[in-house]
């Protein structure tokens, strides 16, 4: 096992001459502002510290005995102080702590009980090791020095995580390791910086060039290169890993540098959507969720066109989290920009007599989603009526006719009682369970012809949040076609004349010589008089 890799700024070496640092603390690398410029930040004031130098702290001094006072011992002679090899005064101290912290009957080995028996602190390691994810367990150490800067509840959710091994703590290959290293460089150095300093932080522009970014606070979104992505990420799992151990200030730190550090694309709000708003709406972190909301709300074109936009949207809605409201005003502030465009652009087509302005919302209809230019004369309008009277109401006539094909596929149906059945989840099969709920006079929508979960007496139905659910057919009835108020054998209708089921004979009196007709009439009947 390789214990001279250390991590960037714990292994520092101390001025001296050449090669003495590299053989005490192994190599050293230049420091690196907030914005990855060299500077000349001074290290900090900590002795170096090797793996050796810190196991052999760890390790209770024992006497050298030579073959002499071996026999003596043997023979039952007490050899004396003179007789031992010196201990040095540090050397002693720390191996009588060392006692101390090992006794036997001590069971608690992470814990330190106070004098007065009413709080319970953490006791330091005196070395943390840890390594990358399928790598060297051991790689990268942190000092007890370092580690005594945590704040108690942190250094405890870092213990319990790990392996105690008397005063050395052990993590093993971890998956988050890059975010222990960034962690490692704040407790030596007040900060940290990106894991590349050798990447700098670029966008692209138009013709696709890499550009370094300057614009530190800007909101609209930009084309990036993969590596800058990359380390936002990482930025990402920095953030989750502190919201994990509890490191709060850290934590802030992180978000505020979420923000105004890293270049925004539409991929990079986006993954600020499906991974940090939920922990973020956990640990109320009010700046970060603004800044959030402002980055939707400036971008909302780029966004919705993601594709996986829709499916988070739904998911989010159904669910009525902080951040769903705010996705789908996203979504129809877009759509109805589009629209208005669209409006105008008939207008323009259309000529003069078109009004530019919107349609109030009884005259909308379902736009195309794309718009040719017709070569032939549009139709003019119909005169009749020049201006429509105002009609206010929460249903559109327009959609009379969705109404009636519901009414005639049966698609409507009431709920009988008070009930429940199997809650339908989006992309997995559901098993049963009672979720789903409605209520007397529930008006439902049913699919008729989807598959059912479970069985075939069961039926799909919909109700007003958007829940789908799987019930028995006969816990709901279906809405007549006729309403309810006609004749049960008249259904309503939109108003458009039905073709004839016969087809229609029209009486010619001048038929074609030599061509008699059939009578449809009945034969005479012939009374025959006595």
């Amino acid at each position: 096992m390789d214990f001279q890799s250390f991590i960037p700024g714990l292994n520092r070496s101390s001025p001296g001459p050449t090669g003495a640092g590299a053989a005490i603390g192994g190599p050293s690398y230049p420091n690196f502002d907030s914005n990855n410029n060299i500077s000349t930040l001074s290290p900090q004031d900590d002795q170096p510290y090797s793996i050796e130098h810190l196991l052999a702290e760890a390790r209770p001094y024992a006497p050298i005995l030579t073959a002499q006072l071996q026999a003596n011992e043997v023979n039952g002679h007490v050899a004396s102080p003179q007789q031992y090899s010196s201990i040095p005064p540090q050397m002693a101290q720390t191996a009588q702590e060392i006692k101390q912290e090992i006794k036997p009957e001590v069971k608690q080995e992470n814990m330190q009980i106070q004098p007065n028996g009413s709080e319970v602190e953490i006791d330091v390691p005196r070395v943390l090791l840890y390594g990358e994810q399928g790598g060297e367990e051991d790689k990268h150490v942190i000092s007890r020095s370092s580690l005594a800067k945590l704040p108690k509840n942190v250094l405890a959710n870092l213990v319990k995580d790990g392996e105690r091994e008397g005063t050395i703590l052990r993590l093993g290959s971890i998956p988050h390791w890059e975010s222990v290293l960034r962690l490692a460089d704040y407790l030596d150095h007040g900060d940290y910086r990106p894991f590349a300093p050798q990447t700098p932080l670029e966008y692209l522009d138009a013709t696709g060039t890499a550009l370094p970014w300057t614009h530190r606070e800007s909101p609209k979104a930009v084309e990036v290169p993969r590596a800058t992505y990359d380390l936002f990420c990482r930025e990402i799992d920095f953030y989750l890993f502190l919201s994990k151990i509890g490191f709060a200030a850290l934590r802030k730190i992180s978000a505020e540098r979420l923000c105004t550090r890293y270049p925004k694309s539409a991929q990079s709000i986006w993954t600020l959507v499906d991974r940090v708003h939920q922990v973020a709406s956990k640990e109320e972190d009010t700046g970060l969720l603004q800044r959030l909301v402002e980055y939707i709300n400036i971008n909302n074109k780029e966004v919705i066109n993601l594709p996986e936009f829709v499916p988070l949207l739904r998911k989010l809605t159904r669910g009525r989290p902080p951040l769903g409201p705010v996705l789908f005003e996203a979504f129809i502030t877009v759509s109805q920009a589009a629209r208005r465009d669209l409006l105008k652009l008939q207008a323009s087509l259309a000529g003069p007599d078109v009004p530019a302005e919107p349609l109030s919302i009884m005259q909308r209809i379902t736009a195309p989603s794309t718009v040719k230019p017709s070569q032939e004369q549009l139709p003019p309008r119909r005169q009749e009526h020049p201006e429509r009277p105002d009609f206010s109401s929460p249903f559109s006539a327009y959609n009379i006719s969705p109404l009636i094909e519901i009414l005639r596929h049966q698609n409507l149906v009431i709920a009988n009682d008070n009930g429940y059945g199997t809650l339908v989840r989006e992309g997995s099969r559901s098993g049963r369970n009672r979720e789903f709920e409605f209520v007397r006079g529930e008006l439902l929508v049913a699919d008729r012809e989807g598959s059912t979960v479970n069985g075939r007496h069961n039926i799909k139905v919909m109700n007003s949040r958007g829940e789908v659910g799987d019930i028995l057919r006969t816990l709901v009835k279906k809405v007549p076609a006729s309403l309810g108020v006609l004749n049960p054998d008249s259904a309503v209708n939109d108003g458009n004349r039905s073709p004839p089921d016969r087809e229609q004979r029209n009486f010619n009196p001048n038929p074609f010589p030599g061509y008699r007709g059939r009578s449809r009439s009945p034969p005479p009947r012939r009374r025959y008089h006595p």
